[in-house]
């Protein structure tokens, strides 16, 4: 997509994050000059050497890490988070897709089922991709998807308190909605 051209609509798993992508690839897809190289956060305050798309515009913004870092090749993760707009095709499903703000409820529905939520308060908490065979399972391009929830700042502090710590929940469980979950972040990922 030259650098002209508007954005899609939604990410997928082909093309510039297809398995064998690399940064040369992303760069044909999004315009050179819209793709730097930079140390992404990856949790517990360290980082690791990647790519970043839009590094300027925090409503386009996408980060990069790969499986090979030193060449910029196979990528590992592809992450939407901090503001950008971007949305996460389904597979099979034109015209839907999950993005960032999205309500756990929608995504469940988009599920087409509960799925597992890490509990928060902690460096993996919030996170889903446990998706029990749903159809967030499959995201199109065949890598996977996993979505960070955050609570809502309101949430009732009972409520908070019995969704903390390392364990996982389902999305239906009534005492996790009432915390208000959305989605803060959206990873798709290829095995090494």
């Amino acid at each position: 997509m030259p650098a002209t051209a508007q954005a899609p609509p939604a990410l997928d798993c082909t093309g510039p994050f297809a398995r064998t992508a690399d940064e040369k690839t992303v760069a044909e897809a999004f315009g050179a000059s819209h793709v730097s190289r930079a140390d992404i956060p990856i949790g517990e305050g360290s980082t690791e050497p990647g790519t970043v798309v839009f590094a300027d515009d925090k409503e386009k913004r996408i980060d990069i890490l790969w499986h090979d870092p030193a060449a910029r090749a196979r990528p590992a993760a592809v992450i939407v988070r901090n503001g950008s707009t971007w949305r996460v095709a389904l597979a099979g499903s034109p015209g839907r897709s999950v993005g960032l703000g999205m309500p756990l409820t929608e995504v469940e529905a988009l599920n087409g089922k509960p799925f597992g939520v890490n509990g928060f308060g902690w460096d993996g908490g919030g996170f889903a991709g446990t998706w029990h065979d749903g159809d967030l399972a499959r995201p199109a391009g065949g890598c996977t998807l996993t979505l960070r929830f955050d609570q809502a700042a309101d949430a009732p502090a009972d409520a908070l308190d019995k969704t903390n710590g390392d364990i996982e929940l389902l999305s239906s469980d009534p005492i996790l909605r009432q915390t208000k979950p959305v989605v803060s972040e959206v990873v798709l990922g290829w095995p090494q």
